[in-house]
């Protein structure tokens, strides 16, 4: 039996037996056929170069090549991520944990019977005995959030070390003054780049507080979809009553980061 086969890189077809020692993918390479005839495989260009999700075939399309990459990737990386492997040497916030236990209480009484490491268990800061990479997220110091308010001559920066910090501090600081609708979007907006940003390329969350006109911006890592990427930590904000609608996106391609942006009224009110 024989295979007609297109030699890629090459306009000549070519007839090999079924028996044969394949070496080439799509870096190029070497095919030996049985008989000691050697055929050299030409690489693929960048672009012709395909990914492979679920079974499709994803293919770079040429003036392209950035957003179907960067797509593909973030496809998968929203399939694969996981948060709760172990976070080697993670030392969590005593006092953030009891602010959170006592959240999650309110709303779930029927924790409360539990001992402190079997809460801590039940609600995914621990597997086993270790940290989970969510708990360090959510108590530790696993990350930044800077926030910088910009307007006329003042500029202030205050910053928090994990995602609750970020949200029983940051967060309020930055909606107190503003209007109940504003306020909602603002947070939307901050709870959706807490949550689901990819803290595997990047540890910084930064939000910015201009004026010209005033809004609110968030910059997180990551390519942010409404594919669920960070499992354990969204569970933990959820028992907390920490919840978010995704707002408009934007993404930018090169550096894999999302922004977002939320225009407010009263910007001179907002202080930090």
């Amino acid at each position: 039996m024989t295979i007609d086969t297109q030699i890629l890189g090459s306009d000549e077809l070519f007839r090999i037996p079924e028996c044969i020692n394949a070496l080439a993918n799509s870096s190029g390479g070497l095919i030996r056929i049985e008989d000691g005839r050697e055929i050299r495989v030409a690489p693929l260009e960048w672009y012709e170069k395909p990914q492979i999700l679920d079974g499709r075939v994803w293919r770079r399309i040429e003036g392209e090549n950035i957003i179907s990459g960067v797509w593909a990737k973030s496809v998968m990386a929203s399939r694969y991520a996981c948060d709760d492997f172990p976070a080697d040497d993670a030392a969590l916030h005593e006092e953030y944990i009891g602010e959170f236990r006592d959240a999650v209480i309110a709303l779930h009484p029927e924790l409360a019977e539990f001992s402190r490491t079997e809460f801590m268990r039940r609600t995914g800061i621990l597997s086993g005995k270790h940290v989970t990479s969510a708990g360090a997220l959510m108590f530790g110091e696993a990350i930044t959030v800077s926030a910088v308010l910009t307007h006329g001559d003042i500029h202030a920066k205050i910053e928090a070390c994990n995602i609750w910090e970020a949200y029983t501090d940051i967060l309020p600081r930055i909606t107190r003054t503003l209007s109940a609708k504003s306020a909602q979007r603002v947070r939307d907006a901050v709870i959706t780049a807490l949550l689901h940003s990819d803290y595997s390329l990047d540890s910084h969350i930064n939000i910015f507080i201009l004026s010209g006109p005033a809004r609110i911006e968030t910059d997180s890592p990551g390519i942010i979809t409404h594919a669920l990427r960070n499992h354990r930590l969204s569970r933990l904000a959820g028992l907390a009553g920490i919840t978010a609608d995704i707002p408009h996106l934007e993404h930018d391609m090169l550096n894999f980061r999302t922004v977002t942006t939320t225009y407010i009224e009263g910007i001179s009110a907002v202080k930090l």
